[in-house]
């Protein structure tokens, strides 16, 4: 994104809606979710509520949101649809 990011966290929300299905965690992310410009990172979670049964199709809204260095706070909103294993 071309500056360092703080604060970062990654929301799963049902589609059209507020809740919350779940919220993944950077295994690899330096103190406090922060990401210096262009490093990869994996986030994963092991507790995600209402997605399905196996096999079934699984949408969600995937919110991004983040600090960059002058001080601002953004959230980028994306979509993800899948089938559950």
């Amino acid at each position: 994104m071309g500056d360092d990011l703080t604060g970062v966290s990654i929301d799963m929300n049902l589609p059209d809606s507020n809740t919350t299905v779940c919220t993944l965690s950077c295994s690899d992310c330096s103190v406090n979710g922060t990401m210096p410009d262009g490093q990869l990172t994996t986030w994963s979670s092991t507790a995600c509520n209402n997605t399905g049964s196996q096999g079934s199709r699984f949408k969600a809204d995937i919110l991004f949101t983040y600090t960059g260095s002058g001080g601002l706070s953004h959230t980028k909103t994306g979509s993800m649809t899948t089938q559950v294993e």
